[in-house]
């Protein structure tokens, strides 16, 4: 299994056109890749705990889309073949051309994200 954490940077928020295409693009991925495993988008978002660790009451507020600086991928697949289906794919490749104007580019890649990518060893799991 290949497991990672992929952040994008962001030029200029995560406006809601990005967001949606974010969205389809999930699903795409769920309906068309069976090797991927799991395909899970985020931004960021305030801690819900307060310094005594616990729950903020009332809750804090979403930080606002213009605000947002990168969009964090957690992405687990099959193997190593599943994960270069994903990038050299052509649902990816359609996302990441459409959309690559909303995040700051690869220095190394032409027409790629500028990303960090933290590759994970499983050690334990659970999922509920």
């Amino acid at each position: 299994m290949i497991a990672l954490i992929s952040r994008w940077k962001l030029k200029n928020g995560c406006s809601d056109e990005l967001i949606q295409a974010l969205k389809e693009l999930t699903i795409q991925v769920e309906l068309n890749e069976p090797n991927t495993l799991s395909y899970n988008v985020h931004i960021r978002a305030k801690p819900p705990l307060d310094s005594d660790n616990q729950p903020l009451n009332p809750p804090a507020k979403n930080i606002p889309n213009d605000l947002q600086n990168e969009v964090i991928f957690y992405e687990r697949y099959a193997s190593a073949e599943a994960f270069s289906a994903h990038v050299t794919g052509e649902i990816f490749n359609e996302f990441r051309q459409k959309y690559i104007h909303h995040f700051y580019q690869s220095p190394d890649k032409a027409g790629w994200p500028q990303t960090d990518n933290t590759y994970l060893e499983l050690e334990s799991d659970f999922t509920r």
